[in-house]
């Protein structure tokens, strides 16, 4: 170690998970013998709520005696009244945030073949498989091609159906 730095790094382990292995790419099938109408749904919704109460009581009350006391005999008397009055504000305030999008795909198969319509899609999985992300890249195939995966990523084809 160079002099003048300070031994805080020896402890440190550096190491790959999964041997360094990169996501993989590939095409998912979405198959169907006719023609195929697929809508794609990509986005979130996202709300966000607050609220506010505040309450207020206003309160009279008067109270009226009177009365007199005389050697033997005492008497007397009270009158009294209350008012009440409550005032409570409840404001909510709500927004909702809406970034999707519907998305149709057509495979037409009226133009093709009578062996098939095939709507393919192209996925990418991380390298441990546990996720997916589907992307909005597809790719209609006709024919004999309907069941059969493009063997290109989805930008290397140089025509429609990626053959």
């Amino acid at each position: 170690m160079p002099s003048g730095w300070n031994d805080r790094v020896s402890s440190v382990a550096v190491y790959r998970t999964y041997g360094g292995s990169n996501a993989i790419g590939k095409w998912k099938s979405v198959t169907g013998t006719g023609t195929v109408n697929f809508t794609y749904h990509v986005g979130f919704s996202s709300t966000k709520s607050t609220e506010e109460q505040t309450n207020q009581e206003y309160s009279l009350k008067y109270e009226m005696s009177t009365g007199f006391d005389f050697e033997v005999e005492s008497l007397s008397e009270t009158i009294s009244e209350s008012y009440t009055y409550d005032i409570m504000d409840d404001a909510k305030f709500s927004m909702t945030k809406d970034l999707s999008i519907d998305w149709p795909i057509p495979c037409d198969g009226a133009s093709s073949s009578t062996e098939g319509v095939g709507l393919w899609q192209w996925v990418v999985q991380t390298a441990d498989k546990n996720s997916w992300v589907l992307t909005t890249h597809t790719v209609c195939r006709y024919g004999s091609l309907f069941n059969v995966p493009p063997k290109c990523p989805w930008n290397a084809c140089s025509n429609g159906d990626c053959s």
